[in-house]
């Protein structure tokens, strides 16, 4: 099961196995560094969204800030093809979106189910192409070309997937 979750795509895992030994510790630094990378931004905005002083307050407390409500209802609209179309539910999205943010980009950085928050990341990022289409070539493109390379190449040595799937028996990756 964790096989999935934890080994990098095929094209990956033959350029890991080209460098040797190395190979497994030079693809964990990147993938590390995609991750962070990756789950960064999600994360900043996501904290934004919660009432507390501090982190701790904001990941515990699940009291949305006053302006979640107005974003959602009011601001956040699909703008495409010349029109705007209003969210449904807006408060039950804005709930769902700030939690997202903030509990995938855990995931993701963590390396606990990695892949899963990376598409949960990759999904929301569309919702954002269509809220701010005006956003792709200066912010969103780089959003999913780092999720895309947080898929291909998964959690890398450095995360809990990698640890958990030790811990269940699941041999290292091998390819020939």
């Amino acid at each position: 099961m964790f096989h999935a979750l934890t080994a990098p795509i095929s094209p990956v895992a033959r350029l890991m196995h080209s460098l040797g030994a190395a190979g497994p510790w030079v693809l964990a630094v990147v993938a590390l560094f995609l991750r962070v990378m990756a789950a960064t931004p999600f994360w900043k905005s996501g904290l934004t969204k919660w009432q507390g002083d501090t982190v701790m307050e904001k990941l515990f407390s699940f009291e949305l800030s006053p302006s979640v409500s107005y974003l959602f209802s009011s601001e956040y609209k699909i703008r495409q093809f010349g029109g705007e179309i209003s969210l449904p539910f807006p408060d039950l999205l804005g709930l769902l979106a700030s939690l997202g943010e903030v509990w995938l980009a855990v995931l993701v950085f963590l390396g606990l189910l990695t892949r899963l928050g990376a598409l949960g990341l990759f999904g929301m990022t569309i919702v954002i192409q269509l809220v701010y289409p005006e956003g792709f070539f200066w912010l969103h493109a780089q959003w999913f070309v780092l999720l895309i390379l947080v898929l291909a190449i998964g959690p890398g040595r450095f995360s809990l997937d990698w640890l958990l799937s030790r811990m269940a028996g699941q041999p290292e990756v091998r390819t020939a």
